[in-house]
């Protein structure tokens, strides 16, 4: 018995102390939040929230020009992108999933200097709203 509660310590000190795995942008939907996870870690998901925008962002090179409407193609690219990890967040934990709007509402709030950690932050706020 006590041997199985060190493990299960262990086990938890290792979840914590490990930095979080990058989510590839090649997978769209198909993140899971870990079981460790808890509504109250909003530090801990921003930071990976942080990851994946910057992931996004060095796309920014890649996608020049505009899309339909004139929109810069990396600045959708970049909301697509985050919209899709906080469905695959709110989808983990069975609350309704939110749209493009609700993002550009974000994109809106985080605008100007920090534009980056804000938006992470948001989006992890969002992604944990009931």
């Amino acid at each position: 018995m006590i041997l199985n509660l060190l493990t299960q310590v262990s086990q938890l000190v290792q979840t914590l102390l490990c930095p979080p795995q990058p989510i590839a942008l090649s997978a769209f939907g198909r993140y899971t939040l870990p079981p460790t996870m808890h509504p109250t870690e909003l530090p801990r998901l921003r930071h990976r929230m942080l990851e994946y925008l910057r992931e996004a962002q060095t796309y920014r090179v890649k996608l020049k020009g505009s899309g339909p409407g004139g929109e810069l193609r990396w600045v959708a690219y970049e909301r697509d992108a985050m919209l899709a990890a906080v469905n695959a967040v709110r989808k983990a934990r069975r609350v309704p999933l939110v749209g493009l709007k609700d993002i550009e509402t974000l994109e809106r709030r985080a605008f100007g200097a920090d534009y980056t950690e804000k938006m992470a932050l948001y989006c992890a706020e969002l992604a944990l709203k009931d």
